[in-house]
């Protein structure tokens, strides 16, 4: 027999048993005991591999979540923050807008007004009377009398302006300062001439030629601003 023919008839029977045994394991897999002995040991095998496998993708998934969260949460704190900085600032100008707009209709209603400092106080029975004692503060009614009577005799004896209770609109007291040895008399005035001749005179008050022995008595303009508040004029 020539070597290609045993070749051949070894490659026959080599597809012979091939075939043999690709019918034998068709054959049992058709077997349910060998199926589920297969799918068993598949199972241990492939499980633990599979779980790892989760396990890491799991991980992966968390680590950008966190990220993405927090990345997420910044951002919003960051737009809210803006956002409320941002009205922080129209807030501040709004409210220095209404401070400067205050300020300036507080002191246009206080143009007719003048405030005394220093101006003694007496009981209004005491002014009646024409007595000088020491006693206790009156009731309101009375106080704004006595500071009322107090201003006209400042002006017409003091100052050398001739006044009246027309004069005034109103005359009260409000608590005195640190530095302050009365109460402030604060005085708004019916006619600005009035107050524009009383504002005039009031430098009488600083030379002293009112009369020696006269308390040292200061008028000034009724402003919001502190300064006015202790400017001497």
């Amino acid at each position: 027999m020539s070597r290609k023919s045993t070749r051949t008839a070894d490659g026959r029977q080599a597809e012979g048993r091939q075939t043999e045994a690709a019918d034998d394991l068709l054959e049992r897999l058709n077997d349910d005991h060998v199926i589920d002995t297969l799918v068993s040991r598949l199972y241990e095998r492939l499980t633990p591999m599979f779980e790892k496998l989760f396990a890491k993708l799991a991980d992966d998934f968390s680590r950008k979540y966190d990220v993405q969260v927090e990345k997420t949460a910044i951002e919003v704190a960051t737009r809210v923050c803006d956002s409320m900085a941002q009205k922080i600032v129209n807030l501040e100008k709004t409210n220095a807008s209404l401070e400067t707009r205050l300020e300036e209709v507080t002191n246009l209603y206080r143009m007719d007004n003048l405030i005394i400092h220093d101006l003694p106080e007496t009981s209004y029975l005491e002014i009646a009377s024409g007595v000088t004692t020491s006693a206790n503060l009156p009731p309101p009614s009375q106080s704004n009398q006595e500071a009322l009577c107090s201003v006209i005799k400042l002006c017409n004896e003091r100052l050398g302006v001739a006044v009246n209770e027309t004069a005034f609109s109103s005359v009260y007291r409000i608590p005195r300062g640190k530095k302050d040895s009365h109460r402030l008399v604060i005085v708004r005035f019916t006619s600005q001439r009035v107050r524009s001749s009383i504002l005039s005179a009031r430098k009488i008050l600083r030379s002293g030629t009112s009369g020696s022995g006269s308390e040292r008595i200061y008028i000034n303009e009724h402003l919001r601003s502190l300064i006015a508040s202790f400017c001497d004029l």
